[in-house]
């Protein structure tokens, strides 16, 4: 491999009698760049005009011609192998035609402020539709106040159907409904469905056993609710449901008692 530093006068050819097969052009000072012809037995083969930084081609040749139209200083390698040429040390890369920028909303551009930016006085119109409402964090430790506009209604109306019925706790129920005792085994046992039930007690009486309470099929290693001997187990929100058990012990015992 061979590197060449020419300095070209405007308008007037360069011939190099050097041969290769690589051609690399390492430095341009003209922003216009110079025309390369390669030369393949004395006469022109490759002709390649406004080559600028980094342009590479391959090809035989046995000879170069060089021109530039402005008085310019080209650096550039010969070789019969292979050449990369690596521009992160700042070599220039010249777009003719600009960059041309269309991204959309959808991926907008980061744009960093540095320095001061002066403020806009006067108001902000917020004209955002409800499709596109802009979303409202109460402060921590504020309170919260809605203000009625002057000659403006203010109406309230809650129009939830039954899909999303907004739920309602009832805590002033009347009746305690004592359940017999399930006698709970190595087995899935049901303990209770009753979906009048608003509450639910259950409790393992036994002294030694642990006990899974959840849906049909629980097991002691899959239950979110595991009773230890005397543990008791409130349920408030699903009292109703299909409850089952299962214990790590023969003979175990769950107490239940259900709130109307």
């Amino acid at each position: 491999m061979q590197i060449y530093t020419e300095n070209l006068k405007a308008g007037k050819t360069v011939s190099l009698p050097t041969a290769g097969r690589v051609f690399l052009i390492d430095y341009v000072s003209a922003g216009a760049g110079v025309d390369v012809t390669l030369l393949v037995n004395g006469a022109a083969a490759y002709i390649m005009p406004n080559r600028k930084t980094a342009f590479k081609t391959i090809v035989p040749f046995d000879g170069v011609q060089l021109k530039s139209a402005v008085d310019a200083t080209v650096v550039f390698f010969v070789s019969m192998d292979d050449v990369q040429i690596g521009l992160a040390d700042g070599a220039g890369v010249n777009i003719p035609n600009g960059v041309v920028i269309t991204n959309t909303g959808a991926n907008p551009v980061p744009v960093a402020f540095s320095g001061t930016v002066t403020p806009v006085l006067g108001n902000v119109t917020v004209n955002n539709t409800d499709a596109t409402a802009v979303p409202v964090a109460q402060k921590a430790g504020t309170a919260f106040d809605v203000t009625q506009k002057a000659g403006a209604s203010f109406d309230t109306q809650v129009k939830n159907t039954d899909a999303n019925a907004i739920p309602v706790r009832n805590q002033a129920l009347t009746t305690v409904v004592n359940i017999a005792a399930v006698a709970v085994g190595t087995a899935n046992t049901a303990l209770v469905s009753d979906a009048t039930l608003k509450k639910l007690r259950m409790r393992n009486t036994h002294a030694t056993a642990t006990i899974a309470i959840g849906a049909t099929g629980v097991t002691l290693a899959s239950a979110a609710i595991v009773l230890a001997p005397g543990d008791v187990y409130f349920e408030d929100d699903a009292a109703g449901a299909a409850w089952y058990a299962i214990s790590d012990t023969a003979g175990a015992t769950v107490a239940l008692q259900g709130l109307k």
